[in-house]
């Protein structure tokens, strides 16, 4: 494959500065406190309102881009991802093996196969990064937040010892990619810190539990420490820590990646939105084909209908704020509280708003309906932070993300369950890293590539996406809320409950909605800025569960399988892979 030249060079986008969040269903989950959904009091209170905040939510920042869902957040999303820097895919050609998805897994998986002589292509339906990786908060944990105690519980001392190997090497490699590579992003050691929710001694404990069972899965240098308490660490004592976790630029980082790949003879193709994979032919938008034996969908939820993948996993929204804090502010570093969701933090240095604070929290389950979406949730993110850090001052960035957390608590990472179906090629699939992304695409990165190449790893069976999840009451729970919420998803293309009014005639401008008259199929509707209606079918494209109106990022989200639809109705996050279809 001839060397490829990008259409613009990497570091030409500016560049002046995850998700990996976690959601409020599975945080319970794993601290076993699971109460569904937002209901009660807020819900009862949107109701009673004369016109419900989220039909008139005056949003902080508009999104201008020709490439859909991009975000004004720390890392300039929107600046770095608008425009591709490298060409669609315009012929017909071949490779040993094509990898749908630019984000981080892609990128790290695509980068070990071309180092082992694989001819390998790369289809980005926007641009690199422009998907979850570039919304991530870009934290290398050497924690992995569904606990150690509890991975050993279900799966016992090996597993759980594995999974902490998996998070060292993923630290470790991205330190030895940019060093090889010579990718400025950012990337510095920095100590993590996992810190009681309150005073009481079960928050001890539980903490203590942790601390045994990490040191009994090879972090020995895992231990006690005393912060001080000092404002600069958030008041923080006694805490947890992790030493040797990492932070690092998520965007500058996959450019300087995609740009490898290229330079060692792989191709990249942004723009090209793949329309059909089937047997060893992948299809893109556009019409053109590549030729393949081996296909992987590193598309943070594969992009087919595979319910033996979708039930293992369950989507939820992520926020995220980043507020300016003066020089010696904060202390640099990681920290990770006991709540349910948790919220962590970090120190982001340089961005082209200064120095950041940068927080996230308060997740819950994807499309949910808009009354029951907290008005105040990047406000009340930024309180929490300034009550913790008092020298944290205004909000410069915020945004929303998305995470699959599996119903078992490990990704899924592997050979497609269904892979005998596919006639004669070989499927692989990267989801379910639990808002862990920037470790998991190392972690894909290794696995998948080592079995693509016929090697035996020491990851393959605990992260194989056809393995049996071990019996436990927190398992059945999951599964529990995975089938609850997809049957509401289709439960609501019948049920009035599924709409919020019957027409759009009293929706401010620049909000949205569902709507419906009598019997008549449901619409999704978005009134811009000069009163002109945009309406689509509410019914997801991807498996026809009917989306839901988030307020905060005015788009409309599936609760079924987390697929997600600018208010324009275009498509911003799979499975689905068209938009929502325009109604006259």
């Amino acid at each position: 494959m001839p060397l490829q030249t990008p259409l613009v060079s990497a570091s030409c986008r500016s560049v002046k500065g995850h998700l990996g969040m976690y959601g409020s269903f599975r945080s319970q989950l794993y601290r076993g406190s699971y109460s569904p959904r937002l209901r009660g009091e807020q819900s009862l209170r949107a109701q009673a309102e004369v016109k419900p905040w989220y039909q008139s939510l005056d949003p902080r920042r508009p999104i201008q881009s020709t490439i859909p869902g991009l975000d004004t957040n720390v890392w300039d999303q929107l600046e770095n991802c608008h425009a591709p820097t490298y060409p669609r895919l315009s012929e017909d050609i071949s490779a040993d093996v094509v990898i749908i998805g630019g984000g981080i897994t892609g990128l790290s998986i695509a980068y070990e196969l071309i180092k082992e002589g694989k001819k390998v292509v790369v289809l980005e339906a926007a641009t690199i990064s422009s998907g979850q990786t570039g919304k991530s908060t870009a934290q290398l944990q050497l924690w992995n937040d569904t606990f150690y105690h509890k991975i050993e519980a279900e799966r016992g001392l090996e597993v759980s010892t594995k999974v902490a190997e998996g998070h060292r090497f993923g630290i470790d490699n991205v330190k030895k990619v940019c060093d090889e590579e010579g990718i400025d992003c950012g990337f510095k050691y920095v100590d993590g810190h996992l810190y009681p929710k309150d005073e009481e001694s079960s928050s001890y404990d539980l903490l203590e539990q942790e601390l045994q069972a990490s040191n009994r899965a090879g972090l020995s240098d895992v231990k006690w420490v005393d912060l001080g308490g000092g404002q600069d660490v958030g008041g923080i004592r006694r805490a947890v820590q992790f030493p040797r976790c990492a932070n690092f630029d998520p965007i500058r980082y996959c450019e300087g990646l995609a740009k490898a790949i290229s330079k060692r003879g792989g191709a990249v193709y942004e723009t090209s939105r793949v329309k059909k994979a089937e047997g060893q032919t992948v299809t893109t938008e556009a019409g053109q084909s590549i030729q393949t034996p081996v296909i992987v969908f590193a598309t943070h939820s594969p992009t087919h209908k595979n319910l033996a993948v979708h039930a293992r996993q369950f989507p939820e929204k992520l926020y995220a704020v980043a507020l300016q804090i003066p020089k010696g502010g904060m202390a640099d570093g990681q920290f990770w509280d006991t709540e349910a969701p948790y919220h962590s933090v970090r120190f982001v240095e340089g961005t082209s708003k200064g120095d950041c604070l940068l927080v996230r929290g308060n997740n819950h389950t994807t499309g949910i309906k808009p009354e029951e979406i907290d008005a105040d949730t990047y406000e009340k993110l930024a309180q929490w932070a300034r009550s913790r850090w008092p020298k944290a001052g205004e909000v410069a960035f915020e945004w929303s993300g998305q995470l699959y957390a599996p119903i078992d608590r490990l990704a899924l990472y592997g050979q497609d369950p269904f892979n005998a179906f596919h006639l004669d090629g070989t499927y692989y699939i990267a989801t379910g890293d639990a808002g862990q992304g920037t470790i998991g695409g190392q972690i894909a990165g290794k696995v998948i590539s080592q079995q693509i190449l016929g090697q035996e790893g020491p990851w393959s069976e605990m992260f194989a996406p056809a393995r049996l999840p071990p019996p436990s009451k927190d398992i059945l729970s999951a599964l529990g809320h995975v089938i609850s919420d997809t049957t509401a998803g289709y439960v609501d293309i019948a049920s009035p409950a599924g709409a919020q009014m019957q027409n759009a005639d009293g929706l401010a401008k620049d909000s949205g909605a569902i709507i419906q008259q009598g019997d008549a199929p449901k619409i999704a509707v978005y009134v811009d800025e000069d009163g002109v209606q945009h309406k689509h079918s509410a019914i997801c494209p991807h498996m026809g569960c009917v989306v839901q109106w988030s307020p905060i990022d005015r788009s409309f989200n599936c609760p079924c399988h987390g697929a997600g639809f600018d208010r324009f109705g275009k498509i911003v996050q799979g499975p689905a892979t068209s938009d929502l279809e325009p109604v006259k």
